[in-house]
């Protein structure tokens, strides 16, 4: 089953719709449901509000106990609609049924059901085992010491306001209202105080930071939750789960716009950590002063771990949550540059549904290739005649502005290489891999960041690897426009070489395992556009910096 069908089963799993098709409004009478048997649906809500009909007396059970009193009908859209809680581990049992108003006549029942898998908070559902070793960062984030082996933290809430004087300071709840607070005005045309409301903890192993329009003072209650887990089907496995569960007596105010703006972090990183954040990197005022909730979090940083399906995984369990805790937004959308437009790029074609529009900018189509051959020019320039190759010539083969193969050297390279001890970011410098001392450490390479994707070797116990530069004819386009002679590009392509699996130069081309290479297209790394891309807004923001070297 691919990654696609995966996502389907498992996104979003408590926030439901139960609707019914094919019958009108008020219909309830024998006849009508003996001789046209409405068609009975349980949708979960995900990504998109999507709405449905719901007529006559539906009766809905979770593992065959009634928890229809936890669903709301709304007779504007003629639903039910609402968020179940009490679910256990694993595969659950969603069960509705539905019999016309009176019940003495023999008329065949309609019922269906819907298989709910439930997953712990700290994740993985589908992107595979955990990275390990693994280092937390929640003190350096705020959030006190880790509560387990997954780096969880205790949930927090923060409050910060809009100063007169353009920037955000921390807020009191329950203290008097700042001389310099402002208000601000959203996108629908409604004046709040601009105090804003920061739900931080974590989520996927990863730190997350969700910022709304809020004010404490006029707060909305919520009504209380059922017993049980309730309002959420990731299970946060800590030493008193319901009280680390337990969902708050608030609901988003008026200054909410009902639309969700995700950050997207740029780089490209294979870090065996948790990354760091703080609360204050959510307070973005280009949204939030237009009524958006923001939400950022450390997996969603491309200079964290590079892995579009951990990365989609942890957008997805995001948007669970905040559907949950906040309600069903309008739409989502996404926004960030370089790793960050990857990012955006890469989750929207592989995990169609959790990103309604995109706002990349400094996007490049493909960087694997590009910045890996750029090691393999440098490593060529540095054994050359430099009388020979001149910075033209450099230029002409390289295909970039000069200096820029140069610059993606220093930025991108060590990530294909194992050793790069600074690449691995870890406290801990005796777990990092070392071919003679610690050959079974953490390996720093972006295709260990990706090994539940592409697979693991037997022979080596390493990552398989994808890149492949065999039959490649570097200088190519140099040597038809005649900016290098044919003993020039002859001599480049003898000696250009390769990488072997720890990033090392070598003589020969990178021969790529074809499992591997197998893997980049099934699981949608190599991204063809063909997917979820096909059918999502995107506002492309292209500033030209070629001059200064960078990779967009």
């Amino acid at each position: 089953m691919n990654l696609v069908a995966k996502l389907m089963q498992v996104a979003s799993r408590t926030a439901i719709t139960v609707l019914m098709a094919g019958v009108l409004a008020g219909l309830s009478t024998i006849n009508a449901f003996a001789q046209s048997p409405p068609k009975l649906q349980i949708k979960t809500l995900s990504s998109r509000p999507d709405a449905g009909v719901s007529l006559g007396h539906i009766t809905v059970t979770l593992n065959g106990k009634d928890v229809t009193s936890q669903l709301k009908a709304n007779p504007e859209t003629a639903s039910l609609r609402g968020v179940v809680g009490g679910l256990v581990p694993g595969a659950n049992t969603l069960g509705a049924e539905i019999v016309p108003a009176d019940r003495s006549k023999p008329v065949k029942r309609i019922q269906t059901s819907l298989t709910v898998n439930n997953h712990p908070i700290t994740g993985p559902i589908l992107s595979g085992p955990h990275l390990t070793p693994y280092e937390c960062r929640t003190v350096e984030s705020g959030l006190g010491q880790p509560l387990d082996v997954n780096c969880s933290a205790a949930r927090k809430i923060e409050y910060f306001y809009r100063a007169s004087n353009n920037t955000f300071k921390p807020l009191d709840p329950n203290g008097p209202r700042p001389a310099d607070l402002v208000t601000t005005t959203t996108n629908d045309r409604r004046t709040v105080p601009y105090i804003v409301r920061v739900d931080s903890g974590t989520i996927n192993r990863s730190i997350y930071r969700i910022a709304i329009l809020d004010d404490p003072a006029h707060s909305v209650a919520a009504a209380p939750p059922p017993q049980g887990r309730a309002f959420t089907t990731l299970l946060r496995l800590a030493p008193n789960p319901k009280a680390a569960d337990a969902p708050p007596q608030w609901t988003p105010g008026p200054g909410w716009n009902r639309k969700l703006a995700v950050s997207f972090g740029g780089g490209a990183g294979t870090q065996y950590n948790q990354g760091v954040n703080q609360a204050t990197g959510a307070l973005n005022h280009v949204y939030l002063s237009r009524g958006f909730a923001f939400m950022i979090s450390t997996e969603l940083v491309n200079q964290q771990h590079g892995n579009a399906v951990l990365q989609g995984e942890t957008l997805m369990m995001l948007k669970e949550y905040f559907i949950e805790r906040y309600g069903l937004p309008r739409w989502t959308v996404g926004s960030g540059g370089s790793g960050g437009a990857i990012q955006q790029l890469l989750i929207t074609e592989i995990y169609p549904g959790l990103l309604d529009g995109l706002q990349p900018s400094l996007s490049f189509p493909d960087s694997t290739m590009h910045t890996s051959d750029c090691g393999l020019f440098q490593n060529f320039w540095r054994k050359a005649d430099p009388a020979v190759w001149t910075d033209a010539k450099k230029t002409a083969v390289e295909g970039y502005t000069k200096g820029t193969c140069a610059a993606w050297e220093r930025s991108f390279v060590p990530v294909y290489t194992a050793t790069n001890a600074r690449g691995c970011a870890l406290n801990d410098a005796s777990k990092i891999y070392d071919p003679v001392k610690n050959p079974t450490g953490a390996r720093c390479t972006v295709q260990d960041m990706r090994v539940n994707i592409y697979g693991r070797n037997p022979a080596t116990g390493f990552a398989r690897k994808p890149q492949d530069n065999v039959g490649l004819q570097y200088g190519l386009c140099a040597l038809q426009s005649g900016a290098i002679s044919v003993d020039e590009f002859l001599d480049l392509n003898e000696k250009m070489g390769g990488n072997d699996i720890d990033g090392n130069f070598i003589g020969q081309r990178s021969v790529g395992d074809p499992i591997a290479i197998r893997a980049v297209y099934e699981s949608g790394l190599m991204n063809s556009g063909g997917g979820g891309l096909a059918n999502v807004p995107i506002l492309h923001s292209r500033t030209y910096n070629d001059a200064a070297g960078d990779i967009s």
